[in-house]
């Protein structure tokens, strides 16, 4: 839910684009303490993360699809709790796909977590994204650094995708801090 709300705010019209920077991690959490319990099959893994998935892209939606609820009841003549219904599963289901894409197959096929994979999913996210199809054309290291000019001016050079290395990797070098953390801490106990 929190980074359904974080990426929603990521969305252009709100002025917060830095929140992109920490948007992903509370997701990126979530999956990785469902990965972690091992008494969850793989199909209901698989299920669940894409559960997860899909209700973060749908609050996003919902946030940050704002004109789309708009012109759904504009222009399509639907009262506006049928449009919010429509964004929210529709435009939050490619949301959503999208999340599942990029975060959650990595961590289905990788059997146990180290530092080592943090490193691999996000060269995963950055290689992926440049070919990902989308409906709408946008991308999240471009949404966050889209008022940031010393930024932006790096796209020139590795393009919006390259733009995912800044913004992925801070939030991937959280979880890496977080693992080292409550790996000495089990080390103290």
């Amino acid at each position: 839910i929190v980074s359904g709300i974080l990426l929603g705010l990521n969305a252009p019209g709100y002025g917060t684009q830095w929140i992109g920077l920490v948007s992903f991690f509370p997701l990126l959490f979530a999956l990785e303490q469902l990965h972690k319990k091992t008494c969850i099959t793989f199909w209901k893994r698989c299920i669940m993360f894409s559960v997860i998935c899909w209700l973060t892209g749908g609050i996003a939606s919902l946030i940050g699809g704002h004109w789309i609820t708009n012109s759904i009841n504009v222009f399509g003549h639907i009262p506006l709790i049928f449009s919010f219904l429509i964004t929210g599963a529709g435009y939050g289901f490619e949301v959503g796909l999208q999340l599942f894409v990029y975060f959650a197959i990595p961590l289905i096929f990788i059997r146990k977590l180290g530092n080592w994979e943090l490193l691999l999913r996000l060269s995963y996210v950055i290689t992926i994204d440049r070919w990902y199809p989308r409906l709408i054309h946008w991308n999240y290291g471009g949404l966050t650094f889209s008022q940031f000019p010393f930024i932006e001016q790096f796209a020139d050079i590795l393009g919006t995708s390259g733009l995912l290395l800044f913004s992925l990797g801070l939030q991937f070098l959280l979880l890496a801090w977080l693992r080292l953390r409550s790996n000495i801490k089990n080390l103290n106990h």
